[in-house]
């Protein structure tokens, strides 16, 4: 019996190592849409300001996200403004949906 993928990827885990935001994704169907060039990410340090982050993905660590100007990371984000571009799906192609991992 075949599976039918239906279902969107969702961020299963995350954590921070030095400057770097390691995310996993669940529902990804063993990919996802693109290994470089993801869009969307932001990272925010203790000042609560986020910035718009660099993105690749690797196929045992996940998407790992990076913006040099925050040392230490402590909020991350994914498509979370009134308009921002992002472009994660899964092998499926069903896109993965905004997330944030603070709640200021």
């Amino acid at each position: 019996m075949q599976s039918l993928m239906c279902e969107s990827p969702e961020v299963s885990d995350y954590h921070f190592v030095g400057d770097t935001c390691f995310v996993h994704l669940k529902n990804d169907y063993g990919a996802i849409s693109r290994y470089e060039d993801i869009q969307g990410f932001e990272l925010a340090g203790a000042d609560k300001v986020f910035h718009k982050a660099n993105a690749y993905y690797h196929w045992t660590k996940g998407i790992i996200i990076t913006y040099p100007e925050v040392k230490h990371p402590v909020a991350v984000r994914y498509g979370f403004r009134n308009f921002l571009i992002g472009n994660v799906a899964n092998a499926a192609h069903l896109p993965l949906f905004p997330w944030r991992s603070d709640n200021w």
